[in-house]
Order: structure tokens, then sequence, then C-alpha cells
């Protein structure tokens, strides 16, 4: 941060402190759920895996193992969608850091002119 200097006309003695501070333009506002977004998808993902485990574990509690790979098939569908997500949320997370590495970056370079 680069100190600037202003003269004060009639002032005669004491402190005047002055702090600036630069604005950055907000970044376009969504819903915090959105129940389309994949962090949303990917905990509902992430529910319905943990039914079909319990689905499984209950079928092989009582020994119906023929019922076992209706649910597996589901769970292995449900993990591949998962995968999907996860891979938009880094996706979304790089974008995001882009974005912050870029203010910061004009932010450093403004307070140096």
């Amino acid at each position: 941060m680069a100190d600037k200097w202003i003269p004060l006309q009639g002032v005669k003695r004491g402190e005047i402190h002055v702090q600036v501070t630069r604005k950055v333009p907000e970044l376009e506002k969504r819903p915090s759920v959105d129940p389309e977004s994949p962090l949303t998808k990917a905990h509902q993902i992430s529910s319905q895996m943990k039914q079909m485990m319990i689905k499984v574990q209950y079928l092989i509690e009582d020994s119906n193992l023929e019922g076992i790979p209706a649910p597996l098939s589901e769970l292995e569908t449900l993990q591949d969608m998962q995968e999907e997500y996860m891979v938009q949320l880094l996706n979304k997370i790089k974008d995001l850091v882009g974005i912050f590495e870029l203010v910061a970056f004009r932010s450093r370079r403004s307070s140096q002119s």
C-alpha cells in the first residue's frame, strides 16, 4: 500500500488519519441453495448412495443374495454421477481461484501506482 501525501490548508497542528480503500466490483450473486447446483446434486447423490449401501447391507443380513445385484448396479450408476458432479465442482473452484487471483493482481497493481 503506497502512502499518499495531501497538503492541508489552514492546519497549524494535530493529526488527521485517513484510510482509503478501493471497492472491488461484486460478482453476480446467486441464491445460496440452488437445487440444480453441482454441490446440491453431489449431496443428493451421496445420500442416495448411503441408502443403497444400507439396502445392500439389509439384503446381506437377510441372506437375500439374489436381490443384491440391482442395488449394486444402482450404486455404481450413482457413483459415476457423483464423479461427474465432483469434476464440475472442481472446475467451478478453479474458476473462482482464477477470479480471486485476478482481483488480487489488479489490487496489487493499483496500489503500486
